[in-house]
């Protein structure tokens, strides 16, 4: 009976070549004239998972990246020498957001839709990687794609217009307000602070200023004496200008 004296491993040697030759145990030990070939080859097994040649992936993209942008490259390899053929599959979470990436046959992973830092700023999932081995072996990796965010939307001011009635004799100073403005905006950051300017539509001298607060609404105030002889009606224009670039 021929019989193992160590583990076999078709990935070091696949096949061996023995010669046999029989002895006897008397006294003397006589020999066998003829030996015999003995040939064993080796079959393999798919013992091996594919490896991710990283532990993790990440990476940031901007929100306003075209489509088929690439975010970075996942490899793994399998080392088993037949069924090692890796094929890589997104395993995406059961959730309402929508995941817009995929995995192109060199394992670039691609920009399918349209990002919004305003709307989702972090994706986690993971990748599988299958090799063709039967039956078949798998092991995953997490990803984490960052969105950064982009000064792509504009402050908006609550309501297109404001008006107010003042009394002439009425007290200059912070004390009368003449609008109140609610503005927001959308963007985060730098990109969502605001300021606010004020200018009188037919070019005279600004009797009101205007001044933000809390970046969530803008004052304007009486800044100098009003005269109903003078003016009756003041019209102004703010124009309000978000930090971002």
């Amino acid at each position: 009976v021929l019989t193992l004296a160590s583990a076999l491993d078709f990935e070091n040697r696949s096949d061996y070549s023995l010669q046999i030759q029989a002895y006897d145990l008397g006294s003397p030990s006589l020999n066998s004239l003829v030996s015999v070939n003995v040939f064993v080859d080796v079959t393999d097994v798919n013992e091996h998972a594919p490896r991710f040649d990283s532990p993790s992936y990440s990476c940031t993209l901007a929100e306003n990246v075209p489509n088929s942008t690439s975010c970075t490259r996942i490899g793994a390899t399998d080392a088993d020498r037949t069924g090692n053929t890796v094929t890589l599959t997104l395993v995406l979470p059961v959730s309402t957001i929508v995941y817009p990436f995929a995995l192109n046959t060199d394992g670039e992973l691609l920009v399918t839709g349209s990002l919004d830092y305003e709307t989702t700023t972090e994706y986690r999932f993971q990748v599988q990687a299958t090799d063709s081995g039967v039956p078949t072996q798998s092991t995953s990796v997490n990803a984490i794609v960052s969105v950064s965010d982009v000064n792509d939307n504009p402050p908006v001011i609550a309501q297109p217009s404001y008006s107010a009635t003042l009394d002439e004799n009425v007290t200059v100073g912070l004390g009368t307000v003449v609008a109140n403005i609610s503005i927001s905006d959308r963007d985060s950051g730098v990109n969502g602070l605001f300021n606010a300017t004020i200018t009188d539509d037919l070019g005279r001298p600004s009797v009101c200023s205007v001044q933000v607060y809390f970046n969530r609404y803008a004052l304007v105030v009486l800044t100098s004496e009003l005269n109903y002889e003078d003016i009756e009606r003041y019209t102004f224009t703010v124009v309000v200008t978000d930090h971002g670039t």
